[in-house]
């Protein structure tokens, strides 16, 4: 016999059961709607229960999983391009700094420029807005800060 025609015999029987189970211990105080409720009841159990087997065995079997994760890389990677072709350049009357993203950490800022005010133009908002737009794309995941204490 086919492994096909040996499940949905069991489903037929499954069926079966459920609704006579109620019926062969039926209390004498239960009505007939009471039971065909229970029957009912039992029957939907059953079909959730068979769903979400069905789901759980097909789930990755058509790689839900795996196109997620490689949207997510891509987005990702295509974030950290953008902050590398990035630049900031800084200026005031005393000083003037020009920040490459690919490499952030080399300039070191002395605590004589922590008092100092900036002003940003428009152009320094609308060209971060490229990152903004990556940043905030559903793929990219969420910051995971653990607190630490």
């Amino acid at each position: 016999m086919s492994t096909r025609f040996l499940l949905y015999l069991g489903l037929i029987a499954a069926i079966i059961v459920a609704l006579a189970f109620p019926f062969i211990f039926k209390d004498k105080n239960e009505s007939i709607n009471q039971t065909l409720n229970l029957s009912a009841s039992i029957i939907s159990s059953i079909a959730t229960v068979l769903t979400v087997i069905i789901a759980l065995i097909l789930f990755n079997k058509f790689g839900v999983e795996t196109p997620l994760i490689e949207r997510s890389s891509s987005k990702v990677f295509e974030l950290l391009e953008k902050i590398k072709e990035t630049n900031f350049s800084i200026q005031s009357d005393r000083f003037y700094f020009w920040i490459n993203m690919s490499n952030p950490f080399k300039y070191q800022f002395t605590e004589q420029y922590y008092r100092e005010k900036f002003s940003f133009s428009i152009a320094y908002f609308d060209n971060l807005e490229k990152l903004f737009d990556i940043s905030s794309n559903p793929f990219i995941p969420p910051i995971n800060i653990s607190k630490r204490g």
